[in-house]
């Protein structure tokens, strides 16, 4: 059966809106959505603070994969 995957890579100047070094998480806002993010290991949040404009890299990903349903499911 077929299947397919793809990616975007999109790469954004954002504003940190929020900073939870505890969870190691990172709030930022661009220009048309607010996300939540897991900040990578490596990163020092410690050197950043709410406000801040950071260059933020995100790769979104899909994979599609078609199976076919088993008779009298």
């Amino acid at each position: 059966m077929p299947g397919t995957a793809a990616q975007r890579t999109v790469e954004v100047l954002v504003t940190i809106q929020a900073l939870d070094p505890k969870a190691g998480t990172a709030t930022l806002r661009g220009a048309k959505r607010t996300v939540t993010v897991k900040v990578p290991e490596g990163v020092d949040i410690a050197k950043l603070k709410v406000g801040d404009e950071v260059r933020a890299v995100m790769i979104e990903a899909v994979v599609l994969n078609v199976e076919r349903v088993a008779p009298g499911k």
